[in-house]
Formats: C-alpha cells, sequence, structure tokens
C-alpha cells in the first residue's frame, strides 16, 4: 500500500469512529442504566470496537498472504498482527472498565431501591400510629333537633337527636397535619401552616370570651353574641380537623325582648364539653406531631375556663323559645324591629 491509500485508509477509519462516536452522543447511548449489562449500547461499542480495528488493520497486512497452520505461520501471523491484535486485546480493558462502572450503578440503584422502600414503610408506619390515634380517640356526645314528617298523620314533629362527634376522616386530617410522602418519607413534626391555622382560630376564640368576661354585668346581646362567635370558631375547628359534620336542619331560636339568638347549643355545659373535647384533641394531635402548644393556649384564658367549670353565662339564655328550621346548621343573632 503506497502513502497516499495509507492516509486515505487512516482517514476512513477515523472517519468511522467519528460517525460512531456521534451517534452515540446525539441518541445518548453514552449513558448507563442499572439495565442488564447486554442492554448497555457503551458496552457493546467497548467490544465490536476493537474487533472492528483489528479487522480493519488487520485486512492490510493480511491481504495477499494464504494461511499457514504451522509453527512458522503463526510466528509470521504474531509479527505481522501485533498492532490490530493490541487494539482486539483493549476490548478487555474497556468492556471490563464499563462493566465496574455499570455495577457501580446498579448498587447505587439497589440502595436508592432500598431507601425509598424504607421511607415508604415508615411513611405507612406513622400514618398508622396516628390514624389509630384519631380513630380511637373519644367521641363527643351531643344533641340536635331534626324535623320528622309522619306520612300517616301527615304532620311534621320535631325532635331531639343524639350524636356523636368523631374524626371522621384521619386520612385526610393525616395529609394535613403532615408534609410527608411515602417518596420522602415520613415528616414528624406538624407543618407551621396547619399550626398556625389553628392557633389563629383557637386565640380568636379566646379573646373572644376573654373580652366577654371582662363585662361587668353581660346583657343578653352581649351573651348572645359570645354565644354566636363561640360556635362559629367551634364550626372552623371542626372543618380544620376534618371532623365528623352533624347534619341540622333544625336550631333553636332564644328570644328576650327584641333579640333572638339563633344556635345549635342548648346549655353551657353543652359549649364546655365542645371547647374541652376540641382542647384536648388538639393537645394529644400536637403531641403526636411534636409541636410544642404556646402557652396563651395551655395557659390561657379557655384553660382556666375548663377546668373551674364556672358558668360565664346566664340561665336564662338556654331557655329555648321554639325550634325553628334553617337551610344549614347557623349561629346567628337578629335584632326584631
Amino acid at each position: 500500500m503506497n502513502h497516499i491509500n495509507a492516509e486515505l485508509a487512516i482517514l476512513i477509519y477515523l472517519s468511522i469512529i467519528l460517525i460512531t462516536l456521534y451517534i452515540f452522543w446525539k441518541k445518548d447511548w453514552f449513558q448507563l442504566n442499572e439495565k442488564n449489562l447486554f442492554h448497555q449500547k457503551l458496552f457493546w461499542l467497548a467490544v465490536i470496537g476493537p474487533v472492528f480495528s483489528f479487522l480493519y488493520f488487520g485486512s492490510f497486512a493480511w491481504i495477499g498472504k494464504s494461511p499457514v497452520l504451522s509453527e512458522h505461520g503463526y510466528t509470521r501471523f504474531y509479527e505481522i498482527s501485533k498492532f490490530p491484535l493490541l487494539l482486539l486485546a483493549s476490548s478487555v480493558p474497556l468492556a471490563s472498565i464499563i462493566n465496574n462502572i455499570h455495577r457501580t450503578i446498579q448498587t447505587e440503584a439497589q440502595i436508592e431501591a432500598s431507601k425509598i422502600k424504607n421511607m415508604s414503610d415508615l411513611y405507612y408506619a406513622h400514618l398508622k400510629q396516628v390514624c389509630d390515634f384519631m380513630t380511637n380517640f373519644p367521641k363527643l356526645p351531643l344533641s340536635t333537633y331534626h324535623s320528622k314528617y309522619d306520612s300517616e298523620t301527615k304532620t311534621r314533629s320535631i325532635v331531639k337527636v343524639n350524636k356523636e362527634n368523631f374524626l371522621s376522616q384521619p386520612h385526610t386530617l393525616f395529609k394535613r397535619m403532615f408534609l410527608s410522602s411515602p417518596k420522602t418519607g415520613p415528616v414528624w413534626k406538624i407543618n407551621d401552616l396547619f399550626a398556625q391555622k389553628v392557633f389563629s382560630t383557637w386565640v380568636l376564640l379566646q379573646s373572644e370570651m376573654l373580652k366577654y368576661s371582662k363585662i361587668e354585668s353581660p346583657s343578653f346581646k352581649d351573651q348572645a353574641e359570645t354565644i354566636c362567635i363561640i360556635e362559629l370558631k367551634i364550626d372552623e375547628l371542626v372543618e380544620i380537623f376534618s371532623i365528623n359534620e352533624i347534619q341540622r336542619n333544625m336550631s333553636a331560636k332564644i328570644v328576650f325582648e327584641n333579640i333572638s339568638l339563633i344556635t345549635n347549643f342548648t346549655s353551657e355545659t353543652q359549649i364546655q364539653n365542645n371547647i374541652d373535647w376540641l382542647y384536648n384533641l388538639i393537645v394529644n394531635l400536637f403531641d403526636i406531631g411534636e409541636y410544642p402548644l404556646p402557652d396563651e393556649i395551655t395557659k390561657g384564658y379557655i384553660s382556666k375556663y375548663l377546668y373551674h367549670r364556672e358558668k360565664i353565662f346566664s340561665s336564662e339564655i338556654f331557655k329555648i323559645k321554639n325550634i325553628i328550621e334553617v337551610d344549614h346548621a347557623v349561629a346567628e343573632v337578629e335584632k326584631s324591629s
């Protein structure tokens, strides 16, 4: 082979190599993954590349020579094929390097899969622990009014129905409380947004009750407005904690002079029981959620009100005038003309 032909042969070889590398780069075949080694394009490049180089350069040394199966023939073949054989031998270290890298990637993938599984197991264990507590948390007995229609007499009567407050959606409440998932694992502490929502609602309830307690001789209107606010704030907490919603279509209407109070409370004991139940729920849930309660909740006016169980409302205010039908459960103060 003359000088010009040799340069052309090398140029062709380099062109093939560069085109192959470009295709691998374009199709992202240099990237290894955790799949079987025989699925890795880079591994086959490390094997086929040296074989192709061996045959390509060897062909120039073997052209015009007949194979001789003797000691002299083998020696002669080795002498003229040293460079092609060197290229062929490069497949062993190249394939070994790729194999080691692939094994490292597989190990990392196994560790990651194990980590995800552990995170998932911890998440579901935490979910079960919290939901079991919610499911077993004591229920709050309460009563409400319902309108009952008798088809025989074609009359409608008002009946008092006993119900219970309980945590009816533990999974929903868990997701509100904790910013965790099976992939990221459990977050043991209650998220700040949920905590602040609970605290702000409780503090508003407490401030209204504290403001009312400082009135020396509260009027019927003062009492009615405070009871109305208490009921509204309790309803907000009921929604925050996904507590079962009692279906009501009747409410008590309490009238004094020209002021009417529409409420679902029939006694101050009922108010205290509702607040006490919610207070214990907050204390226990935030203890499980490793979130410290501020002193304004644990040592505030409401905690003292629940501890002493003193009545701050007049018994007269709960003397029900009549039961009225409403579109939904309401707490409202009306002023008659």
